[in-house]
């Protein structure tokens, strides 16, 4: 889950809102920060339809959705912001300091981020799989950090 706070939102035609990640296109995009950055976040990808299969247009697109959002609240609240971007191409992690990054192992994003990725590597050396390790691992990390939470969603990605 990501934290600070829930936002749900009827999904659209173009996108599947599934709380806290929106799937647009085939990707699925997990923001960290103010809920109002999901309203942003989908109204962006709406607008814009952004290509999301490299690292330099993921890094286009965050760049430029920082910029959106910027313009539309609080400079200070950007600084919370961290995606993950996950689709067939890749996995990609965006900081806030906008740097994009392809992970070719565990990713985890947010406030309790070590203790996930700590606790996954623990549990992928047990044999769990994907499903259960992300499952595990985000619960690990809510029983260390305030900011995390429950319940665990996890998708799948590639599977029928």
């Amino acid at each position: 889950r990501i934290t600070s706070g829930d936002l749900v939102c009827p999904p659209t035609k173009e996108m599947e809102n599934t709380g806290k990640v929106v799937v647009y296109e085939g990707t699925y995009l997990a923001l960290t920060g103010y809920a109002v950055s999901f309203n942003y976040l989908e109204e962006y990808l709406r607008l814009n339809k952004p290509a999301l299969s490299s690292t330099h247009e993921v890094w286009t697109f965050w760049t430029a959705f920082h910029q959106f959002a910027g313009d539309r609240k609080s400079k200070n609240q950007l600084k919370y912001l961290e995606l993950l971007v996950v689709n067939a191409n890749g996995v990609f992690q965006c900081s806030t300091n906008r740097h994009v990054c392809e992970v070719s192992g565990l990713a985890a994003i947010g406030s309790g981020a070590y203790f996930a990725l700590g606790a996954a590597a623990a549990f992928l050396q047990k044999g769990c799989s994907a499903a259960e390790v992300a499952a595990k691992a985000v619960e690990i990390a809510c029983m260390f950090d305030s900011g995390s939470g429950l319940p665990v969603r996890t998708f799948v990605i590639g599977e029928n």
